[in-house]
């Protein structure tokens, strides 16, 4: 038998959507450029090598304080003539109330970030990843869902949990599982993430769903679900 069940309200990620982040541009030699999101969340945007140590270090103390897990999220300038595949250009990190942004457009892929997405002491959680975030992440990256030290998927523990969902994407189960409606205007999501500077639309956007992808999977755990 399927259920339907309100896990709880996620005070905090609703407000987190009510409206646009805040916040400026990068400050000194390695230092990211912050943002704030309503809620209490931060919003760490990576665009070069020297920035990642520091924002790295802080997720990583978020998620000891979060059940050692990280919702993981992806975007891509999106393939609109026919044989494109543009290459990833932005990685989502999320856990606690930290979430980075990773412009791996001007990043890259390095080895220190490597390392960490193939740490065993931490569980990373996607949303439908194999719908096309593996293929896009294995293509740009050569890093697919079993080089990560562990990996969950949303998809797979709502159908484990036997709840009744409209659908597995983040947008749905937060509606469902956290009473929270993310913003999904078809504009920002077919936007241009490969830009070297993302607006503010796009940053609560791509926040969101990575924050969203690790409460739910939270909210799952402390139901004795996961």
């Amino acid at each position: 038998m399927f259920m339907t069940l309100l896990l709880r309200v996620d005070a905090d990620l609703a407000a987190a959507t009510r409206a646009l982040p805040t916040g400026a541009g990068a400050g000194g030699a390695g230092s990211a450029a912050r943002w704030s999101l309503n809620g209490g969340f931060d919003v760490i945007i990576v665009r070069r090598p020297n920035e990642l140590d520091g924002a790295l270090k802080e997720l990583r103390t978020a998620a000891v304080h979060a059940g050692h897990t990280m919702g993981i999220d992806l975007e891509w300038r999106p393939d609109f003539q026919p044989g494109s595949n543009n290459p990833a250009a932005l990685i989502q990190l999320a856990a606690g109330k930290v979430c980075l942004l990773l412009q791996t457009t001007f990043l890259g892929f390095p080895d220190v970030l490597r390392r960490f997405l193939r740490d065993p002491n931490y569980t990373f959680v996607g949303c439908n990843w194999l719908s096309a975030d593996e293929a896009k992440f294995q293509r740009s990256f050569g890093f697919g869902r079993y080089d990560f030290g562990h990996f969950d998927d949303l998809k797979d523990l709502v159908a484990r949990s036997r709840f009744s969902v409209p659908s597995t994407g983040v947008g749905a189960l937060a509606q469902s599982l956290l009473g929270v409606m993310l913003p999904k205007d078809k504009q920002v999501t077919l936007s241009d993430w490969s830009a070297p500077d993302l607006t503010p639309t796009q940053i609560q956007y791509a926040a969101l769903d990575a924050l969203a992808v690790h409460r739910i999977h939270r909210a799952l755990a402390n139901a004795g679900l996961v």
